[in-house]
């Protein structure tokens, strides 16, 4: 009998797997898809051989120095600088995040930093109610109309005022002509790819993986039991169905050996039905490969009892959100976490960061307790 069960085999629960493991208990990891790695699973492409990764594209970036230390015990990293381009809607590209190259593009006059703020904000920057406000306080409401507008309701399907603030204030504004879409001091790609890191996060003789299985039939009466799932689906939808976004993403393989010259390309024009291509040769700048493999990426709703990717969090969530995490906190013995299971949008690096918290703050104390106990 396993001291611990973890149901979802992403970032989040390995990263508990592992350190419970490690301290000598035994783990069983309960995963719906076919392998390991959640959203973050990665494959070598049949034809071209290059790493795709399988959900959408992950470039790993921190500031946090006991991350950096934790995910390196399981893989060495490429150094790679992530940029992105946008085409608006009169076809012309600009690059992102939005700073003096972006406007000096968008305006084909060189910008300076103090130009840049005359040109940003019909609204001081401390009015920040909405997202629209924040979004015009900062970037100005020309770019906020050809880039920001268009493009997040596609992505998201509702109109943005809907959003919390956070949603625009993860897109990073510069007074500078640094183009780097990441500014933290640790970023790379793993050397072997995602599921090569994954897998050894799992390698552990403490560890059984179950997969093919429906989590939710494994939520335990007397062992500790953590959840990565949606949270919603945890408590059987009882306050109602949150708000999630999916994505599906088309793979082709154009008859060439680049396609478009970066790793991600942006649409912020409206008319344009996907969001984003990614071109993944360019993630890995350092393996020289023939012909290439790209994603398109079309963004959708939710359907009911569905597995989302992004937690929408808009005003009509707020209310049904508080209650599923007033019930969370009765749980004893059961703890919730991850992009999902929080129903909070988090980067790779936060989410690890918050499973080694938990570990160490709640999960790790339970299981001493209980050991003492016995």
């Amino acid at each position: 009998m396993p001291d611990l069960i973890i149901g979802g085999a992403g970032f989040f629960g390995l990263t508990i797997a592992e350190k419970a493991a490690s301290q000598g208990y035994k783990v069983l990891v309960v995963e719906q898809r076919n392998k390991i790695g959640g959203n973050s699973a990665s494959h070598k492409d049949s034809k071209t051989g290059i790493e795709v990764h399988t959900y959408g594209p992950h470039i790993f970036h921190t500031n946090n120095e006991i991350v950096w230390k934790y995910v390196n015990k399981f893989t060495s990293f490429i150094p790679y600088k992530h940029k992105v381009k946008t085409v608006i809607a009169d076809g012309r590209v600009i690059p992102l995040p939005f700073g003096l190259a972006t406007y000096s593009t968008y305006y084909n006059i060189q910008f300076t930093p103090a130009l840049m703020d005359t040109y940003n904000g019909l609204l001081p920057a401390n009015i920040n109610n909405t997202f629209k406000e924040t979004a015009i306080s900062s970037i100005g409401e020309d770019l906020y109309r050809e880039v920001v507008e268009s493009y997040t309701k596609k992505h998201w399907g509702c109109d943005p005022d809907e959003l919390p603030v956070s949603v625009i204030k993860r897109l990073p504004v510069r007074r500078t002509w640094e183009d780097g879409y990441f500014t933290d001091k640790y970023q790379g790609i793993p050397s072997n790819g995602y599921q090569t890191w994954l897998n050894k996060m799992a390698n552990h003789p403490n560890i059984t993986v179950l997969l093919n299985t429906n989590v939710l039939d494994f939520v335990p009466t007397n062992i500790p039991f953590v959840y990565t799932g949606a949270l919603d689906a945890f408590f059987k939808y009882k306050f109602g169905h949150l708000g999630w976004r999916s994505i599906d993403l088309i793979e082709s393989h154009p008859d060439t050996n680049d396609f478009q010259g970066c790793a991600q390309m942006n649409y912020a024009d409206a008319n344009i039905p996907y969001t984003r291509i990614h071109e993944y040769k360019h993630y890995r700048p350092d393996i020289k490969t023939i012909g290439t493999v790209i994603h398109k990426e079309y963004p959708r709703n939710t359907e009911p009892y569905e597995t989302g990717a992004y937690p929408i969090n808009a005003i009509q969530d707020r209310e049904k959100l508080q209650k599923y995490r007033e019930a969370t906190k009765e749980l004893k013995g059961v703890w919730l976490g991850g992009r999902l299971g929080s129903y909070k949008y988090l980067d790779m690096d936060a989410v690890i960061a918050s499973a080694l918290t938990l570990w160490n703050n709640k999960i790790k104390p339970y299981l001493e307790a209980q050991c003492h106990t016995v």
